[in-house]
């Protein structure tokens, strides 16, 4: 009898308490956890798209070994200046050495036979100081490519940790180089990891005003229209 009364208030009581509870509306912040998503999921090139359509600018792709006059070309003596003593301190960030070359006139736009500079190794490896020293001191133009179409910054964009402060001063540089696509048809924002594009696209949505070309377009040029990969 006791037993069965028990049952009874507890089926009881638990149905007075889904009744009461049934009202209360636990708080939940939908859009921001959509906004965390949509970072992580949107492909840089998209927002990189997006933003300079939102600016009322047609944005031309260029291939990079397509353009004439824009890139410069390499002289045999900056060819003859790439060498292991030169590279040495790139690797190591020897800033004294870099210093020393540049006081006695030695090349510092120099590449390999195949168009690799040395400005491509700093900017691969995110070394922020040699590449500001290079472009700011010793006057190395940004407008350099290899026989792959790659500019330094498809370099700076493929390196496994990207470093935004030097990203920033390529594009402070030349914002068109965001616009020049390699043998393969990409562009820099191509080779961004998936596990960065939450970073790259928090980056361009706060240097939103140094992504607009300036490049005047060219005949070869097409619409910016970028194809998503997975």
């Amino acid at each position: 009898m006791i037993s069965e009364l028990s049952r009874k208030r507890k089926r009881s009581f638990t149905q007075k308490d889904q009744h009461e509870t049934s009202y209360e509306v636990a708080p939940v912040y939908l859009p921001d956890r959509m906004k965390q998503f949509d970072e992580r999921e949107t492909n840089p090139n998209e927002r990189l798209k997006n933003i300079v359509k939102s600016k009322g600018v047609d944005v031309l792709v260029n291939d990079s070994l397509a353009l004439d006059g824009f890139f410069s070309e390499y002289t045999e003596e900056e060819v003859n200046a790439y060498d292991s003593e030169i590279l040495a301190a790139i690797r190591t960030q020897d800033m004294e050495k870099l210093r020393e070359f540049h006081a006695n006139k030695r090349p510092l736009k120099c590449s390999n036979k195949f168009g690799e500079s040395i400005l491509h190794l700093a900017c691969r490896r995110g070394f922020l100081n040699v590449a500001t020293f290079l472009i700011k001191e010793a006057n190395v133009t940004v407008r350099v490519c290899d026989d792959y179409g790659r500019t330094i910054l498809h370099d700076a964009a493929w390196a496994s940790e990207p470093n935004f402060d030097l990203i920033e001063l390529i594009i402070t540089e030349c914002p068109d180089l965001l616009y020049m696509k390699d043998r393969r048809g990409h562009i820099p924002t191509s080779y961004a990891r998936r596990s960065h594009w939450a970073l790259w696209n928090s980056f361009l949505k706060e240097r939103a005003h140094l992504v607009i070309p300036t490049l005047i377009p060219y005949e070869r040029g097409e619409i910016l229209s970028i194809t998503l990969e997975s």
